[in-house]
């Protein structure tokens, strides 16, 4: 049995955000779940919803933004908020160095992309962390998959589903 942070420990810190992922290292889990998007500039962040409008005081689209634009959002909403002042949407690699810092798992949920290029920019990302071993990309959208696979032979893939399985996605799990 191995536990997963969905989100990080986001029942003691806001969700998707560093001290979230930190309390997920200090409790001992095997590891963590987040959810990615990629900026307009070409950065990959980690936030759970479409648009920044529930968690931060912006407003928006998170694939609208530039990296430095919504590096100036604030958290304002989620678990034990006032313990956690001045948060920001944090950047993939600094989630990734709280993996490698406790030995985490890391399951990156692809959200939302621009091209393809982007996704090739993600498994770099992953790899120059020192945490492509330490990872599982993981996503709703199986063409996303086959384009992750495409780039990298090896890399662990999750197919997520929230309607009950049929004979495809056991063909899909075959095929990746």
């Amino acid at each position: 049995m191995k536990y997963v942070a969905h989100r990080g420990l986001s029942m003691h810190a806001p969700e998707n955000t560093l001290p979230a992922f930190e309390l997920a290292g200090q409790k001992g889990m095997w590891a963590i779940e987040c959810d990615t998007y990629c900026t307009t500039d070409g950065r990959w962040v980690v936030h759970h919803d479409r648009t920044v409008d529930r968690m931060t005081d912006g407003s928006g689209a998170v694939q609208d933004f530039a990296f430095e634009d919504i590096r100036k959002l604030n958290i304002v909403s989620g678990a034990d908020i006032g313990s956690h002042p001045g948060l920001r949407v944090p950047a993939l690699e600094e989630v990734l160095a709280v993996c490698k810092k406790y030995g985490m798992h890391a399951f990156i949920e692809i959200e939302l992309y621009h091209g393809d290029d982007d996704l090739a920019s993600l498994v770099d990302l992953v790899e120059s962390c020192g945490m492509l071993g330490q990872c599982s990309f993981i996503c709703f959208n199986a063409d996303d998959l086959r384009k992750v696979r495409k780039i990298h032979a090896d890399v662990p893939l999750g197919y997520l589903s929230d309607k009950p399985a049929v004979a495809g996605d056991i063909e899909l799990v075959k095929e990746l």
